[in-house]
This record gives structure tokens, sequence and C-alpha cells, in this order.
């Protein structure tokens, strides 16, 4: 693998002095000499820069830290393209790696702790499980024992800091034989920070394709990316800075999407700027939820399943909740509903609620009903003669089981909340389930989320609403 990331690296970084000149280099260096020369004037870059920044300002900086997946952030003006506004630093430099000898570890003076940072955000150690692949070594304990040394130095000498811990993201093509490796390291690099009480940002869900490999329209070998990386990376972060920056204390078990929520609101506000702009008349009917919902946007779904006289925007967001806590969809309306001129409202949520409270006792299912009420409630307020449809909550199957009890007391007070309230009711919980009372098999692969037959099945029913309640601003009949 250094072989491979010497020749993708001297076609970035060697003088334009002519082709030929550049083949004879590569010829005739050893990798390792020519990723030291390279390590070392990276060094003095950080060296130079931390000196101006402690004359300049007192102003703390967003740390990238890494190897060439973060080094590569320079190029394309993509820190200007895709944080702007922000203070960052790239640290990152090509090649590197966690180890003690000369890795990130040995430079944390000149990388982080001398340049006044606010957040690091750490991606390093497919370098690592590039050698031991190759070589055999070093082992898989000995890199995790590195790298856990470097976030106990992080976090021990600047104690004030927020790190964030980047898994291991996938691999293609000639890079595929690391996947086995990326595989049992992402657990540990997940252990460590469970250990130290980090966050981690997992890219990988936005990353690969079907197959779990690096989408080849993101990348050129295999393990690099190309700008929409950065985007999406630059998204996850941003979102981080800004939550941060807000004091929000988001709870454990959604400390893994909180990132990607965040993100989602980012997307949703720029949306409807642009809609703002451009067609500020245009009615759409919003998808308001979770995962089922956001899950309309994959597969080309919303094309495939759902009437094409209406426009929709897709305001799902994974893993969120109704609201009762400080986090949800009651806290979200302004981004998700008000700001896009909606004809309907389609709303589908509770599910995580629900079995937040099958594991803890926990919210409620009244106070989540009561909660669900307000939602419906704030919209029917604040958009008068907008439709709202209330679909009822799937059965679940599988270990997410444990909520159909939950989900069947829920749904009955979803019906008296339609009916009091005039809401249009999507009642596709019978529809959906098996003699059992369980999600049908054929609508599911994990036992909660739907395969294209469920979202059919949903697209029919709000096809049926959209008919009967034709609205503010839609299509004729």
């Amino acid at each position: 693998m250094r072989a491979l990331l010497l020749a993708v690296f001297a076609l970035l970084w060697v003088p334009a002095t002519g082709a030929a000149n550049t083949v004879a280099l590569l010829a005739s260096a050893e990798p390792v000499d020519f990723f030291l020369e390279y390590h070392n004037r990276r060094i003095q870059d950080f060296l130079q820069e931390n000196a101006t920044l402690s004359q300049a300002s007192t102003e703390r900086n967003a740390v990238l830290l890494g190897d060439s997946l973060t080094d590569a952030w320079s190029f394309n003006d993509r820190v200007a393209r895709f944080l702007p506004g922000r203070r960052i630093l790239n640290r990152g430099i090509s090649a590197d790696t966690v180890s003690r000898e000369r890795g990130v570890y040995g430079r944390l003076d000149v990388s982080v702790f001398d340049c006044n940072p606010s957040h690091v955000f750490l991606l390093i150690g497919v370098n690592d499980l590039g050698d031991l692949g190759r070589e055999g070594e070093p082992g898989l304990d000995v890199i995790e024992e590195h790298y856990r040394g470097v976030v106990s130095r992080i976090t021990d000498e600047r104690p004030g800091v927020d790190l964030t811990l980047t898994l291991l993201t996938p691999v293609s093509g000639p890079s595929l034989a690391l996947e086995p490796l990326i595989s049992q390291f992402n657990p540990r690099i997940q252990a460590i920070a469970a250990e130290f009480n980090l966050r981690v940002l997992d890219l990988g869900p936005f990353l690969a394709d079907g197959e779990g490999h690096l989408r080849g329209d993101y990348t050129e070998d295999g393990l690099h990316f190309t700008d929409p990386v950065y985007a999406i990376w630059g998204s996850q972060i941003e979102a981080i800075l800004a939550s941060t920056e807000a004091g929000l204390a988001v709870p454990p078990d959604l400390a893994h999407w909180f990132p990607h929520g965040q993100a989602r609101l980012v997307q949703f506000r720029r949306e409807n700027a642009a809609l703002q702009a451009v067609s500020p008349e245009q009615r759409h009917v919003v998808l308001l939820g979770s995962s089922t919902m956001e899950g309309w946007k994959n597969q080309d779904r919303t094309a495939r399943f759902l009437p094409a006289d209406h426009r929709f925007l897709n305001r799902g967001i994974s893993a969120d909740r109704i609201g009762v806590g400080a986090f949800g969809i009651r806290h979200r309306l302004e981004e998700s509903v008000f700001g896009c001129n909606p004809s309907h409202v389609v709303l589908q949520n509770g599910t995580n609620d629900l079995l937040v409270h099958a594991r803890e006792g926990s919210p409620s299912v009244e106070t989540i009903a009561g909660t669900y009420e307000t939602v419906v409630a704030t919209i029917q307020e604040r958009l008068p003669g907008v439709p709202v449809a209330i679909v009822t909550v799937q059965p679940l199957r599988g270990r997410y089981a444990i909520g159909n009890e939950a989900t069947l007391a829920f749904n009955e007070r979803l019906r008296a909340i339609a009916a009091r309230r005039g809401c249009f009711l999507i009642d596709h919980h019978p529809m959906l389930a098996d003699e059992e009372g369980l999600l049908r098999e054929d609508l599911t692969g994990d036992g909660l989320h739907f395969r294209d037959e469920g979202y059919r099945l949903m697209g029919e029913e709000i096809a049926r609403f959209l008919r009967e309640r034709p609205g503010q601003g839609a299509p004729s009949p």
C-alpha cells in the first residue's frame, strides 16, 4: 500500500519539472526517504504556521489530524469551499501512521498542542494497516496501543479540547485487501472512544455503495477521496463545530447519529434558502420523520412510488425522535416545515422513542403521544389550511420486536389524535403486520426499515391522502 501511496502522492507533490524527471524520481527514490523528506517539510510548515498564529491572534482553531486523506484537504481549495468561515488547520501528512517512531504520536506538539486548538478531528490508521497487510507487522494490538497513546496524550495535555475520533473509511478496487483489517480495527477505535468518552464520526454510511465498498464516484484509486467526499466530511465537521458552540449536550445514545442530524438541518436550511430565491411560490409535500422517512431519498424511491404531479421535500433524519427532550422533530419544525412553503405534511415518527421506552421504561407512551400531538398542533397553528397526515408506526421484528407492545398502545393514541385534530390517518400498521403481529419479513431486511415494497405500500397511502385532501397550491384534479 505504501507503494500505492507513493505513486499517488508523487503525482500530486513532485515539482512540475517534466514527465521524465518525475518518472526518474519514482524509479530511483526509496519510498521511506521520499515520505521522510515530505514529512519533515510539513513539520517545518507547521512550525512556521504556529509562529504566525501565536503572533497574530488568540483565536482557537479546529485541527484536522491524520494522513493523506486529511492532507488532501489542502487541494482544490477544499477547506474554503467545504468549511467556509471556519478557522481550520490542516495537520495531515501523507503516508503518516499512529506509530511512536515517525507518526502522529511523535508530532502532537507541533501539530496540535502549539496551535491553540478548540477541536481535533483525528482520522489515522490506514497506513498502519497497510504495513500489517504487507509485512505482517505491526499487529492490531500494537496499532491499537499506539492509537490509544495518541488519544491519551491529547486528552491528558489538552483536557479542554473537543476530540472526535473518525472511523477508518471504506475502500475499493486496489485497496480492497485492507477491508478485513479495517473491519477489525474500527471496533477498537469505537472502544477507545467509549473508554475516553469521546465522539465517534462514522463517514462509512455516506461513502459506501450497496456492497459496503467506497463508491466509485468518490475515489480514483480505491482509497483517496474526490471532492464530493470532502463536501460530506465537511458537513459533518461543521455540524459538530456548530453543536459544540451552541453548548448542546447530546444524549449518549444519540451521539453516533447527532452529526448526521445536524448536517441534515444544515442541508434543510440551504434547501429552504434556495427555494425562496428561485421559486418562492412553489408548494411542496413535506415528508417528516426519522429513518423511515429519510429512506425515501434512497434508490430513487420518491420518483418510483410517489405521485409525479407533486413536489416532495424529504425532511427525515435517521434516529430522530418526536422531541420529548432537547432533541427531535418538535425542535426542528422551523427548518423542516415552516421554512419551505408546504402544501401538505406527512408525519411518521415515534419508533425511536418507543424503543427507548421499551429498553429503559421512559419516556412513557403517554408522554411520547403528548409531544406528538404538540407537534401536530404547532404545525396546524402555524400553517392553517395545510393538511397533515398522521402515519401509524409500523410493526417491528427481530431485535426491534421489544417495541411492539408499546407500538400498539401508541398507535391507538395516534388514531385518537388524528380524529381529535382533524388529520388524515394513514393507518398502515395492519397491512404491514404478519399473523404474529410482526413486521412482514418480505418488507424488511433488519426488522425495522423498509425494503422497496414497504415504500410502495406507503406511497399508495400518501397518494390517497393527496387526492382526498388537495391542500394549498396542490395540482387540480
